[in-house]
């Protein structure tokens, strides 16, 4: 039961039972809801209190009175008395005036004071209980002095009516699961930190409106175990003191001590001040003002039972508590840093005396916020160079600790604890006609004029030419500055009125339809829309007072005559006193029940600490000085209503007539609210970071084709259609809206970070299952899979190897499956073996599942944003692949040579086979019997394109025989190999929309793949030896790849090497290198180290294994062309091959030639394409094709020259 079902209920008893008229029942009913309240809310709760109305002749005063036979006067003011557990006194008076016709004024409250001075009774000891929509500011300035309990007190949630009426009491709350989760983070963080003896401090970030406050809470019980615990809870507002107090105090049993060593914490003296705020604001007659209080309060606090005794202090009272702490030696066993992003200030500010580490003598210490503080060091360095000071950076551990957990505004939405928000971005045309009226309202308001005013007279005081001229400037800017501020508000009042054609713009599906772009069109008129879907309330951003207040006198006319809805404003600072503050909003909180738009300007006090209500949409008319205020603001509009689905960001921009919005991109105040926007959502919102950063591997980015919109009719509110508007944007335009985001919000550091993130917990991981796999119970298990392995890979695996192979599946398996949902992982026999080993390590792993599950959350985002671009998806798993194995597996990394082929080369050489084939021996890639092998496969690019219906090299007819029977592609890396055959897959399904496992997955070795077959396993990776055997018993009649790039023992001080390749009966590749490419070099060669580089091995194993009728095409360092080391290969490609193609792509850095032009790939050695062609009926051997790159070419230019040979062969130069 709530506040107004209490009353209600309350006033008609009195109504029935007694007859009385609504007015005086209304009266009754409240002071009895006050009695109530007063016993049994925070302050009762905490001090015993006893309450009597003042009729009962029984209350102490009374009693008191009667005994000195002191006569009253008649009318007292009093309404109820209360005494508290030590006896001491307090008035309170009640008014309850809901009607706005009523206001509350000082003679209301003159009888009252004369009591409690009669009486002796301290101000703080007289309580005003009232509800009004109306105070006088007389009335204001009293109440300031005294202690009030308001309507947002009386309505809070959280406090339980129904018992006033014999009703059951409520359950106390339950923790959610993800603040289960937050307590147990924090608790372990605090011992791990005490177990490397470290102070024990930690970061707690928590989205807006998650719950951080009952968090806390919960956390303080769970470590005080039931014991007397010592609480310092501190925030940076009174009013934020206050929620806290009451919060805690409603849900559980404590000894609170409220201090507040200032009779206000903030002066309110511009747009971005502290909001002005007095002890009255607490819900409390118990404020401490100093520390000679604190001290008698918690000795009296140290008697009482209740295991919780917190001391809630605002920042600015930190020199109170340190005081308190002097003179009693009290330390704290946890200290909770409230909205902790304000403590990051520079050195000595009362706010960063929190985050020195000896300031406040504490066990525990926990920095709680949405919106981390950091400083880059740039701005760290300037603060101390230019200013001499120094500036607390939340990303200091050394102050703030490390991060013991992260809820984001992105894991919120997901989790259904906040709703979801849309951005609309509208655009005004300056001149337009709609917008004449509204001008004329804006040039009209008090604020402006008074400012057109103020620039005249300087205009006409001025008498130097210059300085004449700079008026005339200022002029001119602030004439221009109210036709833009006009055009915004109408371009609000559109969005704002019509929730649903707002969502109508240029929709990118890249955003989930999260941010939406249009031009002001053809809006319908009122008649035409009795289902809008409106914003009921609202609040707006401007950066100066003034502006604020022109934007709320033009709103307080009738701005848009005819429209419908209406639109009503009001204006609110930090100035206001928390009465005309507290009218605002119940105003604002009112505008549901309302069929008008209800806007509250200027909410820059509304922050934090305020408990503003549901919000329908959040309005920045201009650019904010704060990011941080920014996320605060949206915050506030992402909270869950009933109803309510989306929280609505409108940022509504001008545009000049004739101007394009290409125009504005690049330096526009317009465009730059826009990225102001998004950056800060980044921050914060893990999707939409994924989701920006991902657009860059997106081919539309890339290449500026029109990025898709959502349909009209598909609108995420899946509203009906309104009429065609005008696009703001065209194809052209949009490509550049997306370049633009990438570049003014994207990271190119993005994936980096990404894994570098979960490598630390990947490290500790891997050594838990190390020492797991040392234990009885999975030891023989475990030495089973490594024999297996060892034999699959024809190769002694080494322990680290297998533990390291396990590690990898259980990160990537989960990811994998979020990137290709229609695969059948049960299919393939290497995974089907590993997540039967994997499961046994599940203690190893379990112990990770926060940081695996924030891992899993972001690829589901990054999945999202690529989910209709197959190409951007393959990005998305090299990126990942590459970034995971050099963060996290930077030996395999280096041992395997990961190199990754751009698309270019891989269908020029898929192409020119195709050719090869034909003209030698009558037959094309997709003809039967055409066995096609990638020895190398890496992440299956070339399969995967060899699949790609546009490049068309296997029709509809041959395709799914050809994918079943005639292609294989091998791969060492166990990872690889697992995401080479996903993407291979995916290929195919999305070639013929089926979901068929591909059986040409081999995990193997290539250059050991011949060797004694008699070691291949049949139980573990049985599936896998099958398909060994199989590929093994075919002709190849292709083989093309980019083998791998390393040599042995590159880096003498690891052992990344696959050891040497030598066999007994001589028939290793090792031993073919020496007896072909070795022998045959010049006998003045002595150096031949380079003949042991893997891709020389490759040539050597393919030359051997290809068919009598076949094609080789590798991509590889070219070193062997001119090099005397080379020169035995150059001789046995003569002797063994009819025809040697060779495509010199250059790039040789280390020669310091420009002439070599730029390497296609990111290395130093020049690169080539060679094709070697087998054909036992050709009438010549050894013949040479060649062709070269021009000289000076870039990357971009070779690849475009490859691009171009893929329909039309190269000019080769026969040598």
């Amino acid at each position: 039961m709530d506040f107004t079902q209490a009353i209600e209920k309350r006033t008609k008893e009195y109504e029935d039972t007694y007859s009385l008229p609504e007015r005086n029942a209304e009266g009754k009913a409240f002071e009895d809801l006050c009695a109530f309240y007063l016993k049994n809310g925070p302050w009762g709760k905490s001090e015993g209190v006893a309450v009597w109305p003042w009729s009962n002749p029984a209350n102490p005063i009374r009693l008191e009175a009667s005994s000195k036979e002191d006569r009253l006067p008649q009318d007292t003011g009093c309404d109820l008395v209360a005494e508290d557990s030590e006896g001491n006194y307090y008035v309170i008076q009640c008014k309850y005036y809901p009607n706005s016709t009523l206001t509350l004024d000082e003679a209301h409250l003159a009888n009252i004071a004369a009591l409690a001075q009669r009486y002796h009774i301290p101000q703080n000891h007289v309580i005003f209980c009232y509800v009004a929509q109306s105070v006088s500011p007389q009335a204001q300035n009293i109440l300031s002095h005294y202690t009030c309990i308001r309507e947002d007190e009386l309505d809070n949630p959280d406090f339980d009516w129904g018992p006033m009426f014999g009703e059951k009491k409520r359950a106390s709350k339950e923790l959610r699961d993800y603040q289960k989760e937050a307590i147990e983070a924090c608790v372990e963080g605090f011992k791990a930190e005490e177990y490397e003896g470290k102070r024990q401090i930690g970061k707690l970030i928590m989205a807006c409106g998650t719950g951080k406050t009952f968090t806390s809470l919960s956390l303080s019980r769970r470590l005080s175990q039931g014991k007397p615990y010592k609480v310092l809870f501190l925030a940076p507002s009174i009013a934020l003191v206050s929620q806290t107090f009451q919060a805690w105090s409603l849900e559980e049993e404590i000894s609170p001590l409220i201090v507040c060593s200032d009779q206000t914490a903030g002066t309110g003296k511009g747009l971005d001040d502290e909001i002005d705020e007095t002890i009255s604001d607490i819900a409390s007659p118990d404020v401490t003002t100093n520390s000679d209080e604190m001290v008698q309060k918690w000795r009296k606090i140290e008697g009482k039972n209740n295991p919780l005794r917190v001391v809630f202090s605002t920042y600015q009272s930190i020199e109170a508590v340190k005081e308190f702490q002097e003179k009693t030696g009290v330390k704290f066993d946890l200290t909770i840093c409230d909205e902790a992003h304000r403590t990051a200030s520079h050195e000595g500010s009362l706010f960063s005396l929190a985050a020195e580490p000896n300031y406040i003598d504490t066990v525990k210490k926990l920095f709680m916020t949405a919106t981390p503080k950091i400083y880059s060091d740039a701005v760290q360095d300037k603060a101390k160079d230019e200013y001499a000071t120094v500036l607390y950076s939340m990303d200091d551990e050394d102050k703030y600790g490390p991060e013991f957990y992260r809820f984001g505004f992105g894991e919120a939405v997901d989790k259904e604890v906040l709703c979801d928000y849309r951005v609309l971005i509208l655009a005004m045309r300056k001149g337009a006609e709609e917008l004449e009226d509204i001008q004329n309202l804006v040039k009209g308001t008090e604020a402006a004029k008074t400012q057109i005013e103020k620039l005249q007279k300087e205009l006409n005081r001025t008498r130097s030419e210059r300085t004449r001229l700079q008026a005339k400037k200022d002029m001119l800017k602030f004439e221009k500055h109210l036709s833009t501020l006009a055009g915004k508000i109408q371009g609000a009042y559109i969005d704002l009125s019509d929730l649903k054609a707002s969502n109508q713009g240029e929709v990118y599906e890249d955003f989930e339809g999260r941010v939406s772009f249009r031009e002001a069109g053809d809006e319908n008129s009122s008649e035409d829309l009795k289902d809008k879907r409106f914003a009921h309330s609202a609040i707006g951003f401007a950066n100066s007072i003034r502006n604020s207040k022109i934007i709320t006198q033009a709103l307080s006319s009738d701005a848009f005559p005819g429209k419908y809805p209406k639109i009503k404003c009001r204006h609110i600072d930090g100035e206001m006193k928390s009465d005309a503050r507290l009218s605002d909003l119940l105003w604002l909180k009112q505008g549901q029940k309302n069929n008008e738009i209800r806007l509250i300007t200027n909410a820059q006090c509304l922050s934090e600490g305020v408990d503003v209500p549901s919000l329908d949409a959040v309005v920045f008319f201009e650019k904010r000085q704060s990011q941080i205020g920014i996320i605060q603001a949206i915050g506030r509009v992402m909270r869950k209503a009933d109803k309510k689905k989306y929280g609505y960001i409108i940022i509504p921009i001008m545009l000049s007539e004739g101007e394009t919005p290409e125009d504005m991109l690049e330096d526009s105040d317009e465009y730059g609210a826009i990225w102001q926007i998004l950056q800060s959502m980044r921050s914060v919102d893990e999707r939409l970071d994924a989701q920006i950063n991902t657009l860059a591997l997106s081919k539309k980015a890339e290449k500026g084709n029109k990025s898709k919109k959502k349909k009209k009719g598909e609108e995420v509110d899946e509203l009906q259609e309104k009429p065609q508007q005008r696009s703001l944007f065209s194809e052209d335009m949009q490509k550049k809206v997306v370049s633009y985001i990438l570049s003014k919000c994207g990271s190119s550091m993005y994936w980096e970070d990404w894994v570098a993130n979960i490598s630390g917990s990947v490290k500790n991981m891997i050594n838990e299952i190390d020492e797991l796999a040392d234990t009885p119970e999975i030891r023989p298990k475990f030495e089973e899979f490594k024999e297996n392995l060892s034999k699959t890979l024809h190769k002694e695996q080494s322990k680290e190897d297998a533990v390291n192979l396990i590690a990898q599946f259980i990160v990537t398996r989960p990811v994998f499956s979020i990137l290709f949902p229609a695969s059948d992982f049960d299919s393939n026999p290497i995974s089907r073996a590993l997540e039967s080993i994997a499961g046994d390590f599940k203690d190893a792993y379990s112990a990770y599942d926060r940081e695996l599950g924030e891992l899993k959350f972001s690829m589901e985002q990054a999945a999202k944003a690529v989910a209709k671009d197959p190409a951007a998806r393959k990005r998305l798993v090299k990126n990942f692949y590459e970034k995971f194995y050099q963060k996290v597996f930077p030996k395999e990394a280096d041992a395997n040579g990961i190199v990754y082929t751009p698309e270019p080369v891989v269908d020029f050489m898929i192409k020119e086979t195709d050719r090869l084939l034909e003209k030698n021996f009558g037959k094309r890639l997709q003809d039967e019997g055409i066995q096609i092998l990638d020895p190398f496969s890496g992440t299956g690019t070339f399969v995967t394109r060899l699949l790609d219906k546009d490049l068309g090299v296997i029709d509809d007819e041959h395709i799914e025989e050809k994918y079943k029977k005639e292609i294989w592609a091998n791969e060492i890396m166990p990872t690889a190999y697992y995401i080479s055959t996903l993407n291979i897959e995916d290929a195919m399904r999305q070639r013929t929309d089926k979901a068929v496992s591909f059986p040409g997955a081999v995990l193997t070795d290539t250059f050991r793949i011949s060797e004694a077959k008699d070691m291949l396993d049949s139980s573990l990776f049985s599936g896998n030896s099958d398909r060994e055997n199989g590929e093994e018993d075919r002709k190849i009649s292709v083989i093309i790849s980019n083998p791998p790039y390393s040599k042995d023992q590159g880096n003498a001080n690891e052992n990344n090497a696959h050891g040497r390749y030598f066999t007994s009966n001589h028939d290793g590749v090792d031993d073919r290198i020496a007896f072909t490419y070795k022998k045959s070099v010049l006998s003045d060669v002595r150096d031949t180290h380079p003949l042991n580089d893997s891709y020389v091995r490759a040539f050597r194993w393919a030359s051997d294994r290809i068919a009598q009728n076949g094609v080789i095409a590798f991509i590889t360092n070219a070193g062997w062309l001119r090099s005397k080391s080379g020169a035995g290969i150059r001789r046995s490609f003569i002797d063994e091959f009819n025809d040697i193609y060779v495509y010199d792509l250059r790039g040789n850095a280390r020669v310091h030639d420009l002439q070599e032009g730029e390497n296609i790939f990111d290395i130093q050695t020049p690169v080539a394409i060679t094709f070697l062609v087998q054909n036992p009926e050709s009438i010549h051997r050894g013949h040479i094709h060649y062709i070269s790159t021009p000289d000076f070419s870039t990357k971009e230019e070779k690849l475009e020259l490859l691009e171009g040979a893929k329909e039309k062969e190269p000019d080769w130069e026969n040598l």
